[in-house]
């Protein structure tokens, strides 16, 4: 079964977060140049209970590559939200 999601915000070269139709789940990739590399935070979280299944680090580390590979740089945002977090 496909999971469908909406923009919930967007901030080029910086930040997105996607919010899953139906369901309290969101996730947030985060982006800052660190040199020659790109720093990805990943911040997943649901409003109520527990995550189900957190992503998987490979999946992120390949996000991470194709995105250093198109020479994309973005810059930090700082979210107050909680949930889990991943820095690659």
């Amino acid at each position: 079964a496909w999971n469908y999601y909406k923009v919930a915000e967007f901030v080029e070269n910086r930040v997105f977060t996607f919010s899953q139709i139906g369901s309290t789940y969101h996730v947030t990739y985060t982006f800052t140049k660190n040199g020659d590399s790109t720093d990805l935070e990943y911040h997943e979280w649901v409003d109520e209970g527990e995550l189900e299944e957190p992503a998987d680090i490979y999946n992120l580390q390949l996000l991470k590559r194709a995105l250093e590979q198109k020479k994309t740089h973005p810059t930090k945002s700082e979210s107050g939200e909680t949930g889990t977090k991943r820095n690659l």
